[in-house]
């Protein structure tokens, strides 16, 4: 199957949240989010 991503793993490190996706069984990807209210960091 093409085009999905899994998230593997969530880690808070420096007060940022890091979350580790494979994707489609050939790449890694990490995204980021600081620590904190959910709404400031999504700019709402």
């Amino acid at each position: 199957m093409s085009n999905v991503r899994f998230v593997e793993g969530l880690v808070c490190f420096r007060d940022t949240w890091f979350a580790y996706y494979g994707q489609s069984d050939s790449t890694l990807g990490v995204a980021t989010c600081p620590v904190g209210d959910r709404r400031s960091a999504l700019g709402a």
